[in-house]
């Protein structure tokens, strides 16, 4: 889906990213693509947490935070 989405070369919707930065997607498994479509993103806090997406996936059980 991932790859569908950039191939598309659409805005990904912020939702997209707060919810692959809940499952932890990895950034080299497809979360650079998704950023790299559009920055601003970053600067997009979740509706129902108020969390950014670099905190929403640091708080993800799957995160490795010793990179």
């Amino acid at each position: 889906m991932i790859h569908e989405l950039v191939s598309k070369q659409v805005l990904v919707p912020s939702h997209v990213i707060h919810v692959a930065s809940a499952c932890g997607l990895q950034w080299n498994h497809g979360m650079s693509k998704l950023i790299e479509q559009d920055y601003s993103v970053l600067e997009s806090k979740d509706e129902a947490t108020g969390l950014l997406p670099f905190m929403t996936f640091a708080s993800s059980s799957s995160a490795d935070l010793n990179t």
